[in-house]
């Protein structure tokens, strides 16, 4: 006993964020704000502390942490020193 049925609806991109408004699901919804988006250009303040995230050899970090002991400065402090007198020696 064979159905007839119809051949399913193949989704694009409109029929299924169609489909997923009439289904109470989650779409892209309405772009965002002006005042928004200015909040995510903003540049952050030169004086505000960001994570800075790169990766080196083991033996290099484990030397850094070292030397920052040694001189009783934080990590943070001997970069930038070490920024400092590199772009000194550069020009």
């Amino acid at each position: 006993m064979a159905l007839d049925l119809p051949p399913p609806k193949i989704k694009t991109s409109a029929n299924a964020a169609d489909g997923a408004a009439r289904a109470g699901l989650p779409g892209k919804g309405r772009p965002p704000g002006r005042e928004a988006v200015r909040e995510t250009l903003r540049r952050p303040d030169p004086a505000e502390t960001v994570a800075l995230n790169f990766k080196v050899p083991a033996g290099f970090k484990r030397d850094f942490k070292q030397a920052a002991l040694d001189y009783g400065v934080t990590q943070s402090a001997l970069l930038q020193e070490l920024l400092a007198e590199f772009r000194a020696r550069r020009g």
